[in-house]
């Protein structure tokens, strides 16, 4: 990241992000009066012991100024350099000329204001310590979204969304392997959360098209190891798209089938040009992997249909069935011993959702232990859900926010979303649909509180509408256990 704060227009220029016209102007004469003369200048934030010496010429001070005319230029170098507001900021600079980044933080750290947490973040951005920067920059959005565009002289409109997605694509150009995690920990905003989930998919999708461009061109004559190659880089990638966006999402969707589809080709490429029994079964494993990362129905039953073509024996077909039920009563076991909250029924349903998937195509969608076994599934991870909200309603404390509230319900409906797409029986489906009215109207309301706060200066908090929200939400949820339990 250092590389990016390094070329940054405003150090170019020694100064800070919401410095006037003035002191720019002031700074530009100082520069060129000593490169008149041969002499290098240096201002308080260039710290050259980290991100190196800058070579000013009168060309790279010129396009910096130039930068700084263009609003959204301006936006996005500010998002990532100093703010310099009260005498705080001033002393903890002091600390950063003299390389003492840990006393500037120390300094910071006294106070929870727009210009602490944004210097906090890019110190942190210096370090090279993304998780600490992301928190704080989710603060300053949250918190100080106007304070900051006003502060840095913007003239339109600015979203949280736009901030985040910046942030978020010049993470991943440096560090294109990153996790998720390390840019939207559970130490960030639920909101930050929420925004970067969206550019993070961006770029895991671009490289996983990239992957199979890259398969195209080299599969020939190596069908089995490209194929390989390529599912052992996609799986993880596509798991990790799963847990953020779900499996209905499209764009997810469209490339677990695209991706899918080429390590189905180069599995029966790789039987059809060596056209032995050792081959077709190096294919059907092959196969059976891919069809697990594979979201779209029409692909699946093409992956199975091949299968059927390279092992038609139905005694095999029966085990795996068999094999495929006996997972998912082993994880309905399992899941009594693991923790009721939202993440594990998650977990839960991503771990039998390709079993029973399977199980329905080759048993048929009115089998009664299907019906059964997803209906099973579909209660279970219904009782998480409800008792991890019931859990945070009554712990709920001074530090929990409204988007807190918002996050946990958000993502009940969208689990409940997910195993709605079981074959159930219509006792379950009763349970599913009154639980999910009850939580999409508390997520309505959540959304039109936070709407309705939205420009109050004198109650940036949400306050007693807050308070009276969730005394609402915990009723709300009493009337859920009553009904879940009829």
């Amino acid at each position: 990241m250092y590389k990016i704060i390094a070329n940054n227009p405003f150090r170019i220029l020694g100064v800070c992000a919401n410095s006037s016209l003035k002191d720019i102007i002031a700074n530009k004469g100082k520069m060129n009066a000593f490169l008149k003369v041969g002499k290098a200048i240096a201002f308080p934030l260039d710290m050259p012991n980290v991100l190196g010496e800058i070579n000013r010429t009168i060309e790279i001070i010129t396009a910096a100024d130039t930068q700084l005319t263009i609003e959204s230029d301006k936006l996005r170098a500010a998002q990532l350099w100093f703010l310099n507001i009260d005498d705080i900021d001033k002393t903890a600079f002091a600390e950063i000329k003299a390389g003492n980044f840990n006393k500037a933080l120390g300094i910071w750290e006294q106070s929870i204001t727009l210009s602490s947490l944004q210097n906090r973040a890019v110190v942190y951005m210096v370090l090279d310590n993304i998780e600490q920067a992301t928190e704080m920059l989710s603060r300053v959005y949250d918190t100080f979204l106007n304070d900051f565009v006003n502060a840095i002289g913007i003239n339109h409109s600015v979203t949280h969304q736009e901030l985040v997605d910046y942030i978020v694509l010049t993470i991943l150009r440096q560090k294109p392997d990153i996790a998720f995690e390390t840019i939207a920990g559970t130490h960030s905003a639920a909101t930050w959360r929420e925004a970067a989930k969206q550019p993070f998919a961006q770029v895991m999708t671009q490289k996983l098209n990239s992957a199979v461009e890259k398969c195209k061109k080299n599969k020939y004559n190596h069908y089995l190891e490209q194929g390989r190659q390529l599912l052992d880089f996609a799986t993880p990638i596509i798991a990790n798209l799963i847990e953020l966006l779900t499996d209905k999402d499209a764009q997810l969707v469209n490339i677990s089938d695209k991706v899918g589809k080429e390590i189905m080709d180069c599995a029966m490429a790789h039987h059809r040009v060596i056209g032995t029994e050792k081959s077709a079964q190096e294919a059907c494993q092959l196969l059976r992997a891919t069809s697990t990362i594979i979201l779209g129905t029409f692909t699946k039953h093409l992956i199975y249909e091949k299968l059927g073509t390279l092992n038609p024996q139905q005694e095999t077909v029966e085990k795996v069935v068999d094999d495929e039920e006996a997972r998912i009563n082993n994880e309905l076991e399992n899941q009594m011993k693991t923790r009721s909250t939202l993440q594990e029924a998650s977990f839960f349903v991503d771990s039998v959702w390709n079993d029973i998937v399977v199980l329905g195509q080759k048993r048929g969608t009115d089998d009664a232990t299907y019906i059964s076994l997803s209906s099973r599934i579909a209660l279970a991870a219904l009782n998480k859900i409800n008792d991890d909200i019931e859990y945070r309603n009554r712990t709920i404390n001074t530090s929990t926010t409204i988007y807190d509230i918002k996050y946990a319900l958000r993502k009940a409906i969208e689990i409940i979303e997910r195993i709605w797409q079981l074959d159930i029986d219509d006792e379950t489906r009763e349970k599913l649909q009154r639980n999910y009215t009850l939580y999409t109207d508390s997520y309505n309301k959540v959304l039109a509180t936070i709407n309705s706060s939205n420009g109050d200066s004198e109650n940036n908090n949400c306050g007693c509408v807050v308070i009276k929200l969730i005394i609402g939400i915990i009723a709300l949820m009493k009337l859920i256990h009553i009904i879940f339990n009829l």
